[in-house]
């Protein structure tokens, strides 16, 4: 997990590159909490503070699927 510049992922030493960038951010976010957790709310919160908050978890489903998604190829 590199964080700094563009988020950039690495598994088994292989490159993965999630798209779009608010999916990166998404894991990027998840992964650095592992720890201590988060909820969907505060993830919502933190990449869509301009929405209203149905339309933020809304968006937030859209790329936690699309994450699953990737992760899965």
């Amino acid at each position: 997990l590199h964080l700094v510049g563009n988020p950039r992922f690495q598994v088994n030493g292989k490159d993965l590159v999630l798209q779009p960038r608010t999916v990166a951010e998404c894991f990027a976010i998840i992964a650095s909490r592992k720890a201590i957790g988060i909820t969907r709310e505060e993830l919502a919160g933190l990449l869509w503070p301009q929405l209203e908050p149905s339309n933020a978890r809304a968006q937030l489903r859209q790329a936690l699927t699309a994450l699953r998604a990737q992760l899965q190829e």
